[in-house]
């Protein structure tokens, strides 16, 4: 992939900041509770 001047560094921005995002996601969803193994059953019930 050719590079012109400059777009160099806003890739590597642009990945940084994706990278950041993506990490902090999912450290917010492992430190979500467990519920000790329970399975939840989100199906509607009529």
């Amino acid at each position: 992939m050719a590079f012109i001047e400059g777009s160099y560094d806003i890739y590597n921005a642009v990945y940084a900041f994706a990278h950041a995002l993506h990490e902090t996601t999912f450290q917010k969803i492992d430190n979500l509770p467990k519920d000790n193994g329970k399975e939840h059953d989100n199906s509607c019930k009529k």
